[in-house]
């Protein structure tokens, strides 16, 4: 199964489509860039943003760690750090499977 990548207008363009033009693609794109400016600002302040039967945006903090280069086979320091991780539940993770299963007898 190929997978297609879209960018936010194209997404604003999907969602207005989708609500049968109730919602223009302007305000779909103010209301991405809403979305994405709250998660931000949530993921900032540590906090988990839960999405019931799509997924989860949660911070995760990664403890500071010695690796060892496969190049130079030398020692260097990563430091701590923040970043963000998405888990999709469970529900639309068996959608994505059966999806996945359809599509590859297509094949």
């Amino acid at each position: 199964m190929k997978t297609n990548k879209i960018y936010a207008k194209d997404l604003a363009r999907a969602m207005s489509e989708t609500s049968d033009k109730m919602y223009t693609i302007y305000e779909c794109q103010d209301f991405l860039d809403i979305f994405q400016r709250t998660i931000e600002g949530l993921m900032l302040e540590g906090t988990q943003v839960t999405l019931t039967g799509f997924g989860s945006f949660a911070p995760k903090y990664s403890k500071p760690r010695v690796m060892t280069s496969g190049l130079t086979g030398k020692d260097y320091e990563v430091p701590a750090g923040m970043t963000m991780k998405f888990v999709v539940s469970p529900a639309f993770q068996e959608e994505l499977k059966r999806k996945f299963k359809e599509g590859s007898k297509d094949a």
